[in-house]
């Protein structure tokens, strides 16, 4: 009954809502799945109580490889505040998260959030790489570029860099570089 359930949450939020699937989506999902480990480890805990604890050991070790693989959602914000301080003249960016940031810094009032096309000529810009792609602002001149670090989990593969540059490009997927462009 409560695997029809969980099975009949995912197909009607999926397939008959047609929703993008995002994590807050699948609450009762995760509900089940927990209710369902729950009672089929409580009835192996008389017999096989080796297994319970290193079941409930794996489940702990995958949730902490979660939380310390995930990476810093306010990276490029860092960075712009960093960037900023250190800016002579005010800086332009796309990057409207992080206000606090730049509050904490002190340096909110030389900050300004515009697209592209309103940054007066000659004036930095931060974005993220694939921003600057999307953007079509590629060819302007970078001033400077903050690399992102590669994954927690994955760095320290990051000696074989040397070895493979593939293997670096593989490394180095999905870490968006933080890019100082300077407006034409």
């Amino acid at each position: 009954m409560v695997c029809a359930f969980a099975v009949l949450w995912i197909v009607l939020e999926i397939w008959v809502l047609n929703l993008r699937p995002q994590p807050r989506y699948f609450g009762p999902v995760t509900w089940t799945a927990s209710v369902m480990t729950a009672l089929w480890l409580r009835e192996l805990i008389p017999t096989r109580r080796g297994w319970v604890v290193g079941i409930a050991a794996a489940i702990v070790v995958a949730d902490l490889l979660v939380i310390v693989a995930r990476p810093d959602p306010v990276r490029a914000e860092r960075v712009l505040a960093a960037y900023a301080e250190r800016s002579p003249e005010p800086v332009w960016t796309n990057l409207s998260h992080g206000a606090f940031l730049l509050d904490e810094r002190a340096v909110a009032d030389r900050v300004h959030v515009a697209p592209p096309t309103q940054v007066p000529p000659g004036r930095p810009y931060v974005v993220t790489r694939p921003d600057a792609v999307s953007l079509g602002i590629a060819g302007w001149q970078e001033v400077f570029c903050n690399r992102a670090p590669p994954p927690l989990l994955l760095r320290p593969l990051a000696v074989l860099n040397e070895i493979s540059p593939r293997l670096a490009t593989l490394i180095r997927r999905g870490a968006a570089d933080v890019l100082v462009l300077r407006a034409p």
